[in-house]
């Protein structure tokens, strides 16, 4: 899987590496804003294919989760399940950038996903970073925190936020997990 960002209509590709000159290669994940439109930062997404083969796509700069079951030639652009991940540092829709970012006066920060004719400057919060998934939890990172969410009758509940940080924001440990093929700090 890979990004397709010139493509028109889709943002995400499946190549078969053993096969690398064929021209063509499914293509699926619909645009959130269209080619040439800003905010095209909400098309920036965090991939992680579990072991089963679930595919987990993290909006870095929306509370969304887009997931496929099956990461098959057939899923197409729709994902089966988009998981909203729920708590009140996530919605900030037209609020300033953090740390005092300035911008200027010619600018735009965290406008709604929908797609803008602008030459303003864009600022945004990018919210997530990191992502793993298997078959019961989700871990990202939420800023300097780890979030943990657990698969629930196609619902994603909010198992804990683990702050790593002193009260001075001096960072406490780092975190560092592994998978067969994936790893992070």
């Amino acid at each position: 899987m890979h990004g397709v960002y010139d493509h028109e209509d889709f943002l995400l590709g499946l190549r078969n590496y053993d096969t690398i000159n064929e021209p063509d290669f499914p293509v699926f994940f619909n645009r959130i804003i269209s080619k040439g439109k800003q905010p095209r930062m909400y098309n920036k997404l965090i991939p992680h294919i579990s072991e089963s083969e679930s595919l987990a796509l993290l909006s870095i700069s929306m509370p969304l989760m887009f997931y496929y079951n099956e990461l098959t030639h057939t899923n197409g652009a729709n994902p089966d399940v988009i998981y909203r991940l729920i708590h009140e540092d996530v919605d900030i829709i037209n609020e300033p950038a953090p740390f005092g970012q300035d911008f200027g006066s010619n600018s735009i920060q965290n406008p709604p996903p929908v797609d803008l004719e602008t030459d303003a400057v864009v600022g945004f919060t990018m919210l997530f970073s990191d992502l793993y998934h298997d078959e019961n939890c989700v871990f990202t990172r939420y800023r300097t925190n780890l979030v943990v969410f657990k698969f629930d009758n196609n619902t994603l509940k909010h198992v804990g936020t683990f702050h790593f940080n002193t009260s001075e924001g001096k960072k406490l440990i780092s975190i560092t997990y592994h998978t067969q093929n994936h790893g992070f700090t």
